[in-house]
């Protein structure tokens, strides 16, 4: 699938069919793509990459030329659609790519192909899923060798860092990562989590105020911001930020135990009580069967 954006037109003809170059673009980016891929040009993916949900699933494969325009593009990969590698059809980065990508292990200079960083990435997403944070560390630390600008492998380095409690060292990476890709709401939401569990709410607070600036709709960080306001005992301001997270996703269970807390503060206990016990019929109805 190619996704493109730009003008198109109605056709004449008997089959009502459209034209127009962005329809052009985007049947050649089709044809770019191997089974499965579902590529973006860099117009489409801005617009994905300001969503909190979806910008941690484009991956940025450079540039190729489509219906005659040169394109920066992206492959989206989500819930078991799309295809990570890069499609056998796309310009390899540089002239010299078609050579082996110069890497190093622990054991010195190794030679090693771009294919070679795509499979380190997907075995530290498995083990990382798998719940073995120290080996995905190992692994995202492989791909970062091989490919020094990649902002996934640091994020990704960052979220195993964070499984461990090496917050610190999480918030070094999503440094690396934001610097990399400046736009992506998750990465500040993620750093803020980080920076809270070194200890600084202050930080946190300002990458959960980013994360929302890039993307309005992102019910996590309303709800983790207003766990913030609830300890520093802004108690209305924690109302406000579940309930506009409540909105957003209204299976939300921590923000409803978190604004039955603030309401508790507050001495509003039947609304607490009703939060309290909307969080538990939410806990209960997501338990397997």
């Amino acid at each position: 699938m190619g996704i493109y954006s730009g003008p198109v037109s109605a056709a004449k003809d008997i089959s009502g069919s459209s034209s127009g170059k962005a329809i052009e673009v985007a049947q050649s980016l089709m044809r770019v793509g191997d089974s499965g891929h579902i590529l973006l040009s860099e117009s489409v993916a801005d617009l994905l990459l300001r969503v909190s949900t979806w910008a941690p699933q484009l991956h940025d494969l450079g540039e190729c030329e489509a219906g005659g325009v040169k394109l920066k593009i992206f492959t989206l990969v989500a819930e078991g659609a799309g295809n990570f590698g890069r499609p056998k059809l796309l310009p390899s980065r540089d002239a010299t790519s078609a050579m082996p990508r110069a890497g190093r292990t622990e054991w010195g200079p190794v030679e090693m192909g771009e294919s070679e960083v795509v499979a380190c990435l997907e075995d530290a997403r498995i083990q990382y899923l798998g719940g073995h944070f120290d080996i995905a560390v190992r692994r995202f630390t492989e791909a970062i060798r091989l490919q020094p600008d990649c902002p996934d492998a640091y994020a990704g380095r960052a979220r195993a860092y964070s499984a461990l409690g090496w917050n610190a060292e999480a918030v070094e990476d999503y440094d690396e990562a934001i610097r990399l890709r400046p736009r992506v709401p998750q990465f500040y939401l993620l750093r803020a989590g980080a920076r809270d569990g070194t200890g600084d709410p202050t930080a946190a607070l300002a990458d959960l105020n980013e994360a929302l600036r890039l993307d309005p709709c992102c019910a996590d960080a309303y709800s983790q911001r207003a766990g913030l306001m609830l300890r520093s005992g802004d108690l209305r301001s924690a109302i406000e930020d579940c309930s506009e997270a409540l909105r957003l996703r209204p299976d939300d269970a921590a923000a409803y135990r978190r604004r039955a807390e603030a309401f508790a503060g507050l001495g509003r206990m039947a609304e607490s009580r009703l939060d309290q016990e909307e969080a538990d019929q939410i806990a209960i109805s997501k338990k397997p069967s």
